[in-house]
């Protein structure tokens, strides 16, 4: 009644779309070390090409435990451990596109799809049919916890002068550098079958969903109206 099973996955995507802004020309260094642009043309703003350029990784260990039904329980509990990486966010949008139109390596990171840890038991508690207190009943449960995911802080406005003004971030902060928040839940489900008839019955059922009403942010405003953290502003250690 028991199986465990353990896997690896290795997933390499090629050619993957991506814009890229042409129409910008370096002019020199801003004060923070930031590469500073302009127009190439003026007479155009933003000019972008989608090009086939941009690669992805993703690694993952996985780990399954599993218990048919036996003795009235039954459960399965998968552990995940895993990695993202790329240079683009496979939903193509401005803010995705590289902040430094002629260096677009430097946006190689963890992935907006990146979660490192991911945990989910799930399993079924059936009451013993010879008490007729428990007779029909089934207890089921969902215990999903996962690892913060990782997102992009943005300045607000056109911080290197490149004429876009949606991609730029705060200071030298790379991409997907902004922590965020575990995600932490347990769903529960309480039932009974009735038998009305030799053919007929009836289940009546009782669900609660985030049972413990645990607080998930699961999206922010990630824009910080800045180019730089004001002097004497730490850098805060979910940044880093």
């Amino acid at each position: 009644h028991w199986g465990v099973t353990a896997g690896y996955i290795f997933v390499h995507g090629l050619k993957m779309g991506a814009l890229r802004h042409v129409n910008a020309r370096p002019v020199g260094v801003l004060p923070n070390g930031k590469r500073q642009y302009t127009l190439r043309d003026p007479r155009f703003g933003f000019y972008q090409v989608m090009e086939p350029t941009q690669t992805s990784l993703y690694h993952a260990g996985n780990l399954i435990l599993q218990k048919r039904m036996s003795h009235h329980v039954s459960f399965i509990a998968h552990y995940t451990f895993s990695k993202t990486i790329d240079s683009t966010s496979p939903a193509v949008s401005l803010i995705q596109i590289p902040e430094d139109p002629l260096n677009a390596r430097l946006d190689r990171a963890v992935s907006q799809q990146h979660v490192g840890h991911r945990f989910v038991l799930s399993g079924v508690l059936e009451g013993p049919a010879n008490f007729l207190l428990t007779r029909g009943f089934k207890l089921s449960m969902i215990l999903t916890l996962e690892s913060p995911r990782f997102y992009t802080l943005y300045a607000g406005f056109d911080a290197n002068g490149d004429g876009e003004p949606s991609n730029d971030r705060v200071g030298l902060l790379g991409r997907n550098t902004l922590k965020g928040d575990r995600f932490a839940s347990m769903d529960l489900r309480l039932s009974r079958t009735v038998k009305l008839a030799e053919r007929v019955g009836a289940e009546f059922i009782a669900e609660a969903f985030n049972l413990f009403n645990t607080f998930n942010i699961l999206d922010f405003d990630t824009v910080y109206g800045r180019a730089d953290f004001p002097p004497g502003v730490p850098v805060p250690r979910s940044y880093r």
